[in-house]
């Protein structure tokens, strides 16, 4: 989670180029609230040319949607319940954009990273 807590300190020119690593592909809100679950998992171990890492990705994948998933059920309260709507929105979107190709789900967050450091 250090990543994240850094790139929440930026501001001006280094602040717009950090927002346009998101977008519909990817959101923000997602990295904001799995920050410490992204950072842990092994985005570099996976090899984006070798189709048998695909099994790999597809886990992670799943583990993302599980995470959003969960973020989203332990949201309570009034502003706890749009919350929910919108983790849950994300988490099903992900696993449409990405199901059949999570290679490119570990293509964008490693590209993210990267460009967040």
């Amino acid at each position: 989670m250090a990543g994240w807590i850094q790139a929440q300190q930026l501001q001006g020119d280094a602040l717009r180029q950090m927002q346009v690593l998101y977008g519909q592909d990817f959101p923000i809100e997602v990295r904001h609230y799995l920050a410490q679950w992204i950072e842990s998992q092994p985005w570099d171990a996976i090899d984006l040319d070798n189709p048998q890492d695909r099994a790999q990705a597809t886990q992670l994948l799943e583990g993302l949607v599980q995470e959003l998933q969960k973020k989203a059920e332990h949201q309570v309260g009034e502003d706890g319940f749009l919350l929910k709507i919108k983790l849950g929105h994300y988490a099903t979107q992900l696993q449409n954009t990405y199901d059949r190709c999570p290679m490119e789900l570990v293509r964008c967050i490693r590209h993210i990273l990267y460009n967040e450091q």
